[in-house]
């Protein structure tokens, strides 16, 4: 298995700016409108919506990161990469 099927990339976008740009994760923990939910390498496809409030991901350190999205937003991934984008 290669490294990188080891990682995710994670986008994250606002309107007013790129709050992370394909950051490498482990894996990643996200509030979705019916729970919380978890994301890792090789995911099958999905589109997700997404409450305002902390996303957390575990960096290629295995460090537990967070970072606050500032309102809902939509998830989608293809098992390589993940890109959040905040209303």
């Amino acid at each position: 298995m290669d490294i990188a099927s080891k990682y995710l990339k994670l986008l994250v976008l606002s309107p007013e700016k790129t709050i992370l740009d394909n950051e490498p994760v482990l894996s990643i923990v996200a509030c979705g409108e019916e729970g919380s939910f978890g994301v890792l390498p090789k995911h099958q496809p999905l589109l997700a919506p997404l409450k305002a409030g902390v996303l957390e991901y575990r960096d290629l350190s295995g460090e537990k990161r967070t970072v606050i999205l500032p309102s809902k937003a939509i998830l989608s991934t293809d098992g390589d990469e993940v890109v959040i984008l905040c209303q």
